[in-house]
């Protein structure tokens, strides 16, 4: 029955062959004790089909060279992420250092407003949303919002 599609599954498996070849070949070239003096923690992982490593870093302040940011953020701006569902949409606030019962949520037919004691922002909605429907959820400094569309 698929006798048509021997040569395609051939040379496909010669290509996977040939490119795990390669890959692995790549590992040979790794200087693990380099990695460890380094502070890399590497674990080899050799067993039946499996050849290879994980190598991590714990990476401290002086370790991390500052970056400029690709925006200007302010340190009272209000970061937050909209996603936009069938049924609902879901809004993550950044808000570090609050506590959860001082954060107070408004919301109207396209707009949610979010207020702190340091901090005030109003969120434009691209969709129209029923604002009784507000539910709240801050975990590690994140809010949570889940709001259901008209």
């Amino acid at each position: 029955m698929y006798d048509d599609f021997d040569p395609f599954f051939e040379e496909f498996d010669k290509l996977r062959r040939r490119l795990l070849k390669e890959f692995f070949e790549d590992f040979e070239d790794i200087d693990f004790e380099k990695l460890e003096k380094d502070g890399w923690i590497v674990k080899r992982i050799e067993g039946p089909g499996t050849h290879g490593f994980v190598a991590r870093r714990v990476l401290t302040n002086n370790m991390v060279e500052p970056r400029k940011r690709l925006i200007e953020v302010k340190d009272d701006d209000v970061l937050y992420d909209v996603f936009y569902q069938e049924d609902k949409v879901e809004i993550y606030v950044d808000l570090p250092g609050e506590r959860e019962e001082d954060i107070l949520v408004s919301a109207g037919d396209d707009w949610v407003e979010i207020e702190t004691p340091t901090r005030k922002k109003k969120i434009y909605l691209k969709s129209k949303i029923d604002p009784n429907t507000i539910s709240k959820k801050y975990v590690n400094g994140v809010l949570r919002l889940t709001l259901k569309k008209k």
